[in-house]
């Protein structure tokens, strides 16, 4: 009987869990459709409920006992307070990403940042899409993941709220550094900036991309003129099959 007894209160709180969520969310759509927009490409990558969820000060709130009130009135505090923590948000990512660079040998050079080299592109490890800093941020790659993966990793401290993020919030895992690694056409990429003069440890995307659409992949069916983006981007690049025009 006691057994049965545990197993009611655990699905109940369960229940509540997942209903604070749903509140955290729809609160959060709301205050962002009030938020002003410079229409930036920054201004756009910002957390999605389910990392803002993560959040020791969020989680707190969220799993707050049973018998405290959790509304949205309460959850207004989270609002009052979304610059800082997106901006926090902001900074633990870039940290990360910046790891990754590090492991690869990837420095710039003087003030540029190193996530604005334009040798500098990620890869999502499930759909392998290639991504540029800041899209990385808030890549949601189209491979859903069943919640028995959860457990599978040791990365994840709390395992039972982590699931209830994920089952809340579009079953989609929250930003992991984990998900993403540095393209293995790193070398190719470098390669193809030293042929155009540039040094890759300086060279920025904005560099590039200054040069506006003048590449030619004429390793292709027709010949097609690319953005640098696009360049790096494309699944068959190869740097001889690369012209500037």
């Amino acid at each position: 009987m006691e057994k049965i007894k545990q197993e009611r209160l655990l699905e109940e709180r369960e229940k509540l869990i997942t209903a604070r969520l749903t509140l955290l969310g729809k609160v959060l759509d709301t205050a962002r459709l009030s938020q002003r927009h410079n229409g930036s490409v920054m201004d756009e990558c910002k957390p999605y409920c389910r990392d803002l969820a993560m959040m020791p000060e969020v989680r707190r709130l969220i799993e707050a006992p049973s018998d405290v009130l959790v509304d949205e009135k309460s959850l207004q505090a989270i609002v009052s307070r979304l610059p800082v923590l997106e901006a926090r948000w902001r900074r633990e990512c870039e940290t990360d990403l910046k790891r990754l660079l590090h492991d690869e040998n990837l420095e710039a050079q003087g003030d540029v940042d190193p996530l604005n080299l334009a040798v500098v592109v990620f890869r999502c490890n499930e759909c392998t899409q290639p991504l540029h800093y800041p899209r990385v941020l808030t890549h949601e790659c189209r491979s859903f993941l069943p919640s028995s993966t959860l457990h599978d990793s040791s990365e994840y401290q709390y395992t039972d709220y982590y699931k209830r993020v994920f089952e809340s919030c579009g079953r989609r895992q929250p930003w992991s550094v984990s998900s993403f690694q540095v393209t293995p056409k790193l070398d190719q990429i470098r390669a193809l900036i030293e042929v155009l003069g540039k040094d890759p440890n300086a060279a920025t995307h904005k560099d590039m991309d200054d040069m506006g659409s003048n590449f030619v992949a004429y390793d292709k069916p027709y010949l097609e003129h690319m953005s640098w983006q696009r360049v790096v981007s494309w699944s068959g690049f190869q740097t001889t099959d690369v012209l500037l025009i």
